[in-house]
């Protein structure tokens, strides 16, 4: 049985409740902390890295879409940035072993988290560049990050980059995690494509 009371405490403070379904207390500072704490693969990985880190770059790799209009392109990199923002609050669970119950409270959450922090609603041809560009990043992590290469066949017709990948440490991630944070969502040229100046 759930409590809709249980609460945790975030790194600002705030007594979160993650099973009420009436969030509020979202906070930018709060997400980037806790993402940048949080390591991919369940930590089995040859060293750390972050979710932070793996979110900048699902931003990179959607907002970099040359098919894109302007407005298209920071829409896809704000998703991309945040895709993975419940994980702060519901901590990181591998793909593979989410339950439904899981998956359906995360999506209801990124929605919430959406709309607070302004997002617009993607089309789906822009849900679809989120969701490659998070499994050409998931491929290029795998393949710098692994110890051992197995074939995933999730990943089959998502080609790694071949960028480098220099894992970053929390402190370093968290601060990264914020400057993008406030070139996608409070520069002047970002709140122009929103609608907001």
């Amino acid at each position: 049985m759930i409590n809709s009371d249980a609460w945790i405490q975030t790194h600002k403070g705030y007594m979160f409740r993650p099973f009420s379904e009436d969030w509020h207390d979202f906070d930018i500072e709060d997400i980037a902390h806790s993402l940048s704490n949080l390591c991919r693969f369940n930590g089995h990985c040859k060293e750390f890295y972050s979710v932070a880190q793996h979110s900048m770059l699902v931003s990179v790799i959607g907002g970099d879409g040359k098919q894109l209009m302007d407005a298209s392109r920071t829409a896809v990199a704000q998703w991309g940035l945040l895709h993975d923002a419940p994980e702060a609050y519901l901590g990181d669970t591998s793909t593979p072993i989410k339950s439904s119950e899981r998956l359906f409270l995360e999506l209801k959450m990124l929605e919430s988290i959406g709309k607070h922090f302004g997002l617009r609603k993607l089309l789906a041809g822009e849900k679809h560049i989120v969701s490659v560009a998070d499994k050409r990043a998931l491929a290029t992590e795998k393949r710098k990050l692994m110890a051992v290469d197995i074939y995933w066949e999730a990943l089959d017709g998502y080609p790694p980059l071949t960028m480098p990948l220099i894992p970053l440490a929390p402190k370093e991630a968290e601060k990264e995690f914020l400057q993008f944070y406030n070139m996608l969502f409070e520069s002047t040229a970002a709140k122009k494509l929103m609608g907001k100046t």
